[in-house]
Order: structure tokens, then C-alpha cells, then sequence
């Protein structure tokens, strides 16, 4: 028995003492990769504590393609940084701003762009951004780990959560191979210069059905929203801490004579909420912007000139606010 022990002691030490550095190399890799649409970057900026901003973007890609932080900086002459991911609701939006406050300084306002989803569908988790930065990191499995799905021994045994991410594993050698020289990502903000439906692999037509999918009317509509308490708790907390909340609904395209159901029950959810919280909400579902092709590359997003529009109107609107 005492062989075989000391065997297997032999065996796995190697392995141990080689998953270390193993794990740092490749973490480290990660953090300074431009992959993954700028996430990593995202993160990097996260967990070093280097955000530290006056105005804290939240939301999803309506927040990180919409919303230019240069541009709120000119208007409110205020620092301003988007923590956004493409495809998260407001349950990740909430522990990404737990995981903020832990490493960075308190914002001294919030502006959380909504859409109809925001609080209603679930996220769709991009757990990927998180790898480099999981290992000992308790809080982070109590906090935005709920939603990640890794194990606990994930946090605290070296190289176990990267085994089978062979994509996780390119991003990290590409990164050392071929250095990117500028961030994707510009205080969290991507620009997007296509124009309407037109993409990297060129012109696509717009498929009206898009908005018809989601022009469903539905019955007892609150009862749908899945993180309806959550979001309440985070008004309640940023007052409590003393953070301005600005609630925001960016533009999205809509056919001047088609109004999509859901989108209607949203704001009128959401203006119902800013009235009982006294919370400001700029709803720009109905701004003259909406209806014009010009400003978006597709239904949900708008193009650099649309960007640039918003957050000039946005800028206004908060400076109008007189915020501290």
C-alpha cells in the first residue's frame, strides 16, 4: 500500500507543480486578449480595479454598441465606462456590478440600459470571460458563479476549468503570437460602422419577420418577468448607497407603422417603475431615430452615427440632471 501511495505521489506532483504556471501562462494570456468581442479586455479592467468611473454603464450589446462613454465624458464632464456583455439580462447585469464594487470605486451614477428582455428572458451566460480570473476567487463563485455553472473544484484546482476549452486555449497562444497592439473595446464601448443589414460579408436583406416574432401581446405581463424582485433590490440599493440611477430604453428600429408588442409592455413596466422609485427613465422606443434606417445595422443596434446621436441626446439628458 505504502508503494503504491509513493508511487502515486510520483505521478501527480509533476502534474500539480506543472498546473501552476501552466494556469498562470494561460490566464495570463487571456487577460490581455482582445477575443471574445473585447470581454476579456472587459474583465481585465474588472478585476484590477482600473475602472474606478463616475457614470457605470450597465447592460447588454444595446448598452456596449450604443452608449459612447468619450461622448457622456464631453456632455457631463464626467468620467464615464460601459460594463456591458453581449446577450446578458439583468441578473448578470446585477453581479457584474457586485463584482465591480468589490475592486473598483463606488459610481456616482448608474445608467442601466433596458430592453425587453432585460428582466424578462435568461441570460445567455458567457462564461468564457470569467476562466482567467476564477482560480481561488471565492467571491466570485458566490456571487456571479451561481450563473457560470462550474464546480467548486473548478475554483481552486489549477488548470481543471480550462481542460476541453480548446477555444479558451487559442485565444491565450494567439494573444502571445500575435500581440494586439490596440484593445477592442474602448471604455467598454464598441463602435459598429456598418450600415443598415449590411455586414462584414456584405449586404443581407431585412427580414420584417423580426419584429413580427416578437409582437406577441401578453397577458398578466408581470408576472413573466423573471428578475422583477432582483431589479427592484438593485433600485432599492443604489439609493440606499447614495448612486443617481438613470434607467434608459436606447433607441431600436421600428417600422413607422408597426409597434411591437413587447416593447410596449416594457416601457409601460418601466415607467411604472421610475414613477414609484422616483427614478428618471428615458424612453427613446418612439425618438424620430427609431424610424430611420440611417442610425442602425440592424433592428436592435445602432451604427456608429447612431451611437454617436444617442449618446450626444443622452449626454444632454443627464447633464440636465445636475448630477453630483
Amino acid at each position: 500500500m505504502k508503494k503504491l501511495l509513493k508511487k502515486l505521489l510520483i505521478f501527480v506532483c509533476p502534474i500539480i507543480v506543472l498546473a501552476y504556471p501552466a494556469d498562470w501562462f494561460i490566464s495570463k494570456g487571456l487577460r490581455k486578449s482582445y477575443e471574445n468581442v473585447g470581454n476579456f479586455e472587459i474583465c481585465n479592467d474588472l478585476y484590477s480595479g482600473d475602472i474606478n468611473t463616475d457614470i457605470l454603464v450597465l447592460g447588454s450589446s444595446r448598452a456596449l454598441y450604443h452608449v459612447d462613454p468619450d461622448i457622456l465624458e464631453q456632455e457631463t464632464n464626467m468620467s464615464a465606462y460601459v460594463l456591458a456583455f453581449d446577450g446578458s439580462r439583468f441578473n448578470i447585469q446585477y453581479e457584474l456590478l457586485q463584482e465591480y464594487l468589490r475592486y473598483n470605486d463606488k459610481p456616482k451614477t448608474i445608467v442601466l440600459s433596458l430592453d425587453n428582455l432585460s428582466i424578462r428572458s435568461p441570460s445567455e451566460v458567457d462564461k468564457k470571460s470569467f476562466l482567467p480570473f476564477m482560480l481561488f476567487n471565492s467571491e466570485m463563485q458566490q456571487s456571479i458563479g451561481k450563473w457560470l455553472n462550474y464546480s467548486k473544484c473548478d475554483y481552486y484546482i489549477p488548470m481543471l476549468r480550462y481542460i476541453g476549452d480548446f477555444s479558451a486555449l487559442k485565444f491565450s497562444i494567439r494573444h502571445y503570437l500575435i500581440p494586439q497592439k490596440e484593445r477592442y473595446r474602448r471604455k467598454g464601448y464598441v463602435p459598429v460602422y456598418y450600415h443598415w443589414y449590411t455586414l462584414s460579408h456584405g449586404k443581407v436583406p431585412y427580414d420584417k419577420s423580426v419584429n413580427d416574432k416578437r409582437d406577441i401581446w401578453e397577458d398578466d405581463y408581470e408576472n413573466h418577468l423573471l428578475y422583477k424582485d432582483l431589479f427592484t433590490q438593485f433600485i432599492e440599493e443604489c439609493k440606499a448607497a447614495g448612486i443617481e440611477l438613470v434607467l434608459v430604453y436606447s433607441p431600436e428600429y421600428k417600422d413607422r407603422d408597426h409597434v411591437v408588442a413587447t416593447v410596449v409592455q416594457a416601457n409601460q413596466y418601466y415607467e411604472k417603475v421610475s414613477r414609484e422609485y422616483d427614478v428618471p427613465f428615458f424612453n427613446y422606443a418612439d425618438d424620430p431615430m427609431a424610424s430611420d434606417t440611417a442610425y442602425f445595422y440592424n433592428v436592435l443596434h445602432l451604427n456608429v452615427e447612431g451611437s454617436r446621436k444617442f449618446s450626444r441626446e443622452l449626454g444632454i439628458e443627464l447633464q440636465q440632471l445636475k448630477l453630483n
